[in-house]
């Protein structure tokens, strides 16, 4: 099964980072490519509304805020993507700072080349950690 996984090293306390990337629909908060978030379905959806003009609608799985991790799922996006799943977690990384992991695993649908999906996500993923850490690093 194709996936993608992106892992960043952020000098701030788990909870500085996570106060900031921890609420499901306040994606736009902290990721460049996301203009506006529309939250529906009570908070256990969003649509990401992206500078580029698409959308995504993505559907919470589970919100852990003890562990600090959600889960959620991709119920429709312009991406050849289906049974798409994904983890974001933020932890401590033993010496005060924070490891953020974003994965996602899915199946790859049409004529799209699965590397090419896998590069396409793997972007999504590092340009958003990367935007994180320069909002919440000390």
């Amino acid at each position: 099964m194709p996936s993608a996984e992106a892992e960043i090293s952020i000098p701030a306390a788990p909870e500085t980072v996570w106060k900031v990337a921890g609420p499901f629909t306040g994606v736009a908060d902290w990721h460049p490519a996301v203009g506006r978030v529309a939250k529906e379905a009570d908070g256990k959806q969003r649509r990401l509304h992206l500078l580029d003009g698409a959308e995504i609608v993505e559907a919470l799985l589970q919100h852990d805020e003890s562990a600090r991790a959600y889960s959620y799922r991709i119920v429709d996006a312009p991406l050849p993507v289906e049974n798409y799943q994904a983890l974001f977690h933020v932890d401590e990384d033993g010496a005060g700072g924070t490891i953020v992991r974003w994965t996602a695993r899915f199946d790859v649908t049409g004529e799209e080349d699965s590397e090419s999906v896998e590069r396409t996500v793997q972007g999504i993923f590092e340009s958003g950690l990367e935007h994180l850490k320069q909002l919440t690093a000390a």
